[in-house]
């Protein structure tokens, strides 16, 4: 999360974007207090989709309220990542070799860069 907070402290927002159901989903961000490292969750149960779909991204997008270039994407699975990409967004695998900070650098995203 110390990651995630970092995001913050440079002024970028972080939101969560997961396959989740509706209990598990508010398990994540009130029981184990994500809503406390992220200004938002978007999830499959309320989204109506999920990903690697296009209208998944496509409703994130909405209502983060970015465009796709000023958003930065980072999932385990490539087929997320590449349909991330596919609408133009920036986005890396997360393998948990490099920090968020260090995928955003590689990608010409971080703002300190």
């Amino acid at each position: 999360m110390a990651q995630i907070d970092a995001l913050w402290a440079v002024g970028l927002t972080a939101h969560l974007a997961t396959v989740q159901e509706h209990e598990r989903a508010d398990y994540l961000w009130t029981r184990l207090g994500l809503k406390d490292h992220f200004d938002a969750i978007h999830y499959a149960a309320d989204l109506g989709h999920a990903k690697p779909a296009a209208a998944f991204f496509q409703t994130v997008q909405a209502r983060c309220g970015y465009a796709p270039d000023e958003l930065f994407f980072i999932d385990d699975k490539v087929a997320n990542v590449q349909a991330a990409r596919v609408l133009g967004w920036h986005a890396a695998v997360w393998t948990g070799d490099e920090t968020v900070e260090t995928l955003m650098i590689q990608a010409g995203v971080w703002p300190n860069r």
